[in-house]
């Protein structure tokens, strides 16, 4: 017993930087998902064609999706829309960061469980496709480099690739419906998802017999404090540059992040 005791407390130190990472994964989680759902009410899941008469001066008079419309309001219009918007991609970015710094130490230290380390490479999977779906969503030429991406692993599948994407576009691409669809999956499906595998991931991890002890972890205010000032200071996924998205005229090599 004393021997199993000292071996637990040898592993302690060994896990601290994998379990650091994974509450950096939990708040930069939270992070977004507090910023997304501030803007939920600006964002406009629509490709219906519009012409845009805003503050972004050099793409005044150009026809877009009023999805890609909604997303400039809110980046020039609307008071702090910015910083939100740069503020929720950069947890995502830091969310997969973190999952695959936790999976990296965990794996090299020879420490994985099983069940544990299975639950955090489907966070990897999901944060990525959280990643690619919120890349879709402005619909600007770099959502059309995702949608192309999507559209040709779709269609190199054998057999069913062909009637796969078509389901998915609803038609011929890239169709009238896939921000509408994805922005459900977006919001509701992925979140859904990486919260319950963060949440069975904790149930695993915690010792039975663990004493709870509520107290504020100094992570969530600094993980917190970097993202906000990343969204600030740093300027990520600037849609207004791009333009809005025309098929056929997508750059070569323009992928998500």
């Amino acid at each position: 017993m004393k021997a199993a005791m000292r071996r637990l407390v040898r592993a302690d130190p060994d896990d601290r930087w994998a379990a650091a990472f994974g509450r950096i994964a939990v708040y930069s989680f939270l992070v977004a998902l507090v910023t997304g759902i501030l803007l939920l009410p600006f964002f406009r899941p629509s490709m219906t064609p519009v012409v845009y008469h805003g503050s972004y001066r050099k793409l005044d008079g150009l026809p877009m999706s009023r999805a890609y419309q909604s997303t400039l309001n809110t980046s020039f219009d609307v008071r702090g829309g910015l910083l939100i918007r740069q503020v929720h991609h950069w947890s995502a970015d830091l969310f997969v960061a973190a999952v695959c710094l936790r999976l990296v130490r965990v794996f090299f230290r020879g420490r994985f469980r099983l069940p544990d380390w299975l639950i955090w490479v489907g966070l990897l999977l999901a944060g990525m496709l959280v990643g690619l779906s919120g890349t879709i969503l402005p619909d600007d030429m770099l959502s059309g480099g995702s949608l192309t991406l999507l559209a040709a692993v779709l269609m190199s599948l054998p057999v069913s690739g062909t009637h796969l994407a078509t389901l998915i576009f609803g038609g011929s691409f890239p169709g009238h419906v896939i921000i509408w669809r994805t922005y459900w999956v977006h919001i509701v499906v992925l979140p859904v998802v990486l919260g319950a595998l963060l949440l069975l991931s904790y149930r695993i991890g915690r010792p039975r017999r663990a004493v709870r002890v509520w107290r504020v972890d100094p992570l969530l205010p600094f993980t917190a404090a970097a993202l906000v000032s990343l969204g600030a200071a740093a300027q990520i996924n600037p849609v207004w540059l791009y333009g809005p998205y025309v098929p056929g005229s997508i750059s070569a090599g323009s992928v998500p992040d």
